[in-house]
């Protein structure tokens, strides 16, 4: 299920959450910060348009049914792809942990842009960190999660699909009057599966 085709978005905010220690000493005013392995993950937070009553219950129904945390959803990318939208494919296989892709593509000027959310055939979405048209070489953030085979068909704009679950166990819809239109706020983080 796509949860998007169930509404459209009013507002939106993408949170890119990466595990990490700081510890400051009291003394010495250091400070140790360090990254917890590679873990990584994005959080969307929505609030959707106002809705008619029946379709916000509907909408709060097929997010209860996910049974809190419990269950999974996928996100269309609610955000503008800033690229040429076109068919860019991996030029030569990448191991996971591995920060960079080459990509082959006729025309590259363009074809990718700092911001930019792709996806591989896997579920986790990565964020474009640097574009470099003479190279054809795409920095990304966070380092991939799994391997990615040559010639794979890289996922851009509304085809990058988040895999979501509900960020709690507590849905909730306020209804104050039921001939007003009612937006329907929720929290979603990435499901990261091994």
């Amino acid at each position: 299920m796509i949860l998007n085709d169930f509404f459209k978005l009013s507002k939106v905010t993408l949170i890119s959450e990466t595990k990490s220690r700081v510890k400051a000493s009291k003394h010495t005013f250091r400070r140790r910060a360090t990254k917890l392995a590679d873990a990584h993950r994005w959080a969307l937070d929505f609030t959707s348009i106002p809705l008619k009553y029946p379709v916000a219950m509907s909408l709060n129904a097929r997010i209860n049914s996910l049974g809190g945390q419990f269950g999974t959803v996928h996100i269309q990318n609610p955000l503008k792809f800033n690229g040429i939208s076109q068919s860019i494919a991996i030029n030569g296989a990448v191991l996971a942990g591995i920060n960079q892709v080459v990509l082959s593509m006729q025309q590259a000027l363009g074809a990718l842009m700092p911001g930019d959310l792709i996806q591989f055939n896997h579920a986790k979405v990565y964020q474009v960190v640097n574009w470099n048209p003479d190279t054809l070489t795409a920095e990304l953030y966070p380092r991939l999660f799994a391997n990615v085979s040559a010639d794979e068909v890289v996922k851009i704009g509304a085809n990058v699909l988040f895999y979501c679950a509900h960020d709690g166990d507590v849905v909730d819809i306020t209804v104050s009057n039921f001939n007003l239109p009612i937006p329907i706020s929720a929290k979603f983080n990435e499901v990261i599966d091994d």
